[in-house]
């Protein structure tokens, strides 16, 4: 099962509190399902929650976003692209 978590603040133990509940409950629903979180933190704006509304609505959107992302990874922080920078950088350096 896929589950998509909204969250006014990232759930982690060091904080307390609730975040200490929310944090293994999300540990726990991760171990058997696919698991996003989207955390809007510190009273983000309006238009960031628009947003977020626009591409839950929006299978279209988030399937062009994602692959954009992933477009984006391969290009970018890819093995062979990685290589080419250690060696520039070793290159330049040695």
């Amino acid at each position: 099962m896929k589950i998509l978590i909204v969250s006014a603040q990232l759930p982690h133990p060091g904080r307390g509190g609730a975040n200490v509940r929310n944090y293994y409950l999300l540990k726990a629903l991760a171990s058997q399902h696919t698991v996003s979180l989207l955390s809007v933190v510190d009273g983000a704006e309006l238009e960031a929650y628009q947003a977020v509304v626009e591409l839950l609505h929006s299978p279209s959107m988030r399937i062009a976003l994602g692959n954009a992302g992933r477009a984006l990874v391969e290009a970018e922080y890819s093995w062979e692209q990685a290589g080419t920078q250690l060696l520039h950088v070793l290159m330049e350096n040695c």
